[in-house]
């Protein structure tokens, strides 16, 4: 007699497992979202920037900086503001003011990830950059009080 309960009880727990809201997918980031940060050049057409490094900052809401710092171990970095927007998903188009002087150009987005970004010139030069991991300070402890 045993048999008929379980049986009910199993035919409404599957039931309900069936009628359950499906787990919600993740939304998948947009590409604004992907470039916000720092993107470092590891890879060029051209010649890599010998004796500095030189790294993009996407910021929220169109802002960008280039940043170029010395390898030199007192060299100041040199950072040039400017504005992007993303045209499509698959084009940047980016101004910086470069000591008094506006220039830009428009990039095409070859490829786009978490940690890669590959950006084509207007003249079909290739630049390669990976995204810079900020490193986190690890906390320190608060002194512990001795309890009397």
């Amino acid at each position: 007699m045993r048999m008929p309960i379980l049986t009910a009880v199993c035919g409404v727990l599957l039931a309900g497992g069936l009628n359950a809201a499906p787990v919600p997918k993740a939304k998948d980031k947009t590409t604004e979202e992907k470039l916000i940060g720092k993107w470092k050049l590891v890879k060029t057409d051209t010649n890599l920037p010998e004796g500095a490094e030189f790294v993009i900052e996407y910021k929220p809401k169109g802002a960008l900086a280039f940043i170029i710092t010395p390898k030199e171990k007192d060299g100041k970095p040199t950072v040039h503001e400017g504005k992007y927007k993303v045209v499509g998903d698959e084009k940047i188009e980016w101004t910086i003011n470069e000591d008094g002087n506006e220039r830009g150009e428009t990039s095409k987005i070859k490829k786009l990830t978490d940690e890669r970004l590959l950006l084509e010139d207007p003249e079909g030069i290739k630049e390669e950059f990976e995204k810079v991991v900020e490193k986190k300070e690890p906390q320190k402890e608060a002194p512990k009080k001795d309890s009397d």
